[in-house]
């Protein structure tokens, strides 16, 4: 499960879930060097699957999942992005 904090806050989670930290900070746009994060949707299994692997998401379309377009440009939080974004 991915949670969107705008203000920074650490979200609450749902029962059953577990923080596992930040895994990423995402963009509406690829300031700082940001890759596409990618979402396809299978609507017979209802799932999603994100990725910033362009070759893993035309594999998942192929294998049955439709390209939802780019959710976000996302950015490691390892990346040392400097930036005021």
């Amino acid at each position: 499960m991915f949670l969107i904090s705008p203000t920074g806050a650490a979200p609450s989670f749902p029962a059953g879930y577990q923080n596992l930290g930040i895994q990423f900070y995402a963009y509406s746009t690829p300031d700082c060097g940001g890759v596409p994060f990618y979402v396809s949707f299978n609507a017979a299994i209802v799932s999603h699957f994100y990725t910033t692997n362009i070759k893993e998401r035309d594999t998942m379309v192929g294998a049955g999942y439709v390209s939802q377009g780019i959710a976000a440009y996302v950015l490691s939080p390892l990346s040392g992005c400097g930036c005021d974004v």
